[in-house]
């Protein structure tokens, strides 16, 4: 078993270089906190590279940061939640979640929209 935990970080390791190379690394580079909040919501244990605004989503031991363009790292992390250790409480995550709900984000929606309408600025030009 633990020599398949080893393929399976190496295949990780390999998985980041494909991308890094095919992709520009947008899999592992670009920031998807929505994602991140979401699984929070869900407690579910997210792992993130410390870029943009993942070290504040996952910050607090909301969740497991690890440093950008370390595959290695991420992989090692990614496994060490599997075992069972280092596991965020679910519950800190789940509070910080809560201020991203439908009931709370919306009234800041429909203001920035009714603002940006008052200034004529709905139309978008192509």
């Amino acid at each position: 078993m633990h020599q398949n935990r080893v393929d399976h970080m190496d295949d990780a390791v390999r998985l980041h270089h494909v991308l890094d190379g095919d992709l520009g690394g947008v899999a592992l580079r670009i920031p998807h906190p929505q994602s991140a909040v979401l699984g929070l919501g869900l407690g579910v244990p997210v792992v993130g590279t410390a870029v943009e605004g993942l070290p504040e989503t996952l910050g607090q031991g909301r969740g497991v940061l690890v440093q950008p363009e370390k595959p290695q790292e991420l992989a090692h992390a990614i496994d060490e939640l599997l075992r069972g250790r280092g596991v965020p409480d679910p519950a800190l995550g789940r509070r910080y979640a809560e201020q991203f709900t439908n009931e709370r984000i919306a009234p800041y929606y429909a203001d920035v929209y009714r603002r940006l309408t008052v200034r004529g600025t709905t139309h978008l030009t192509g």
